[in-house]
């Protein structure tokens, strides 16, 4: 969903997301790369029905953040926070571990009491698809891979 007060924007989204076709009674001209991202009536509703809610959901996430940066602040594991001058919805939280097994005696701890704890995703170029994709070995990327878990993060 784009949403914006830029009228001219605004065309330029709806050009691109309906496959950049030139407006014409039949002819399929495209005039620039465009896709064909057009929701469907019943997400829209919902889309608009969350939209209203926003600032509500934002809150109530924040004050989820601050009640998790507290806790693991007591118990020495690193809560993910936002960085000085942001702003985050803390869409999701993390918690950082100073190694791999720390990580997995969490995830096991946790899911065996009922806490839907994860582990972050699986490096795309480890899945199957994209084995043999270029990439320069990601050391930053495997660092995190092997000590972030996802914890719960949804507004009740």
């Amino acid at each position: 969903m784009i949403v914006t007060d830029d009228n001219n924007f605004a065309s330029l989204c709806k050009h691109i997301t309906t496959t950049a076709k030139k407006n014409h009674i039949y002819s399929y001209t495209h005039d620039e790369i465009g896709y064909n991202y057009r929701m469907p009536n019943l997400n829209a509703v919902l889309g608009l029905a969350q939209i209203e809610k926003i600032d509500y959901f934002i809150s109530e996430k924040r004050k989820n953040a601050k009640t998790y940066e507290q806790y693991f602040e007591n118990i020495g594991i690193e809560f993910f926070k936002e960085p000085v001058d942001a702003f985050s919805n803390y869409w999701l939280n993390c918690i950082l571990f100073d190694s791999s097994s720390d990580k997995v005696a969490f995830l096991k701890q946790a899911n065996a009491q009922g806490v839907m704890a994860r582990p972050i995703w699986t490096l795309m170029n480890d899945l199957m698809m994209f084995k043999n994709c270029q990439n320069d070995g990601l050391k930053n990327s495997r660092w995190l891979e092997r000590r972030v878990v996802c914890i719960p993060s949804s507004v009740k």
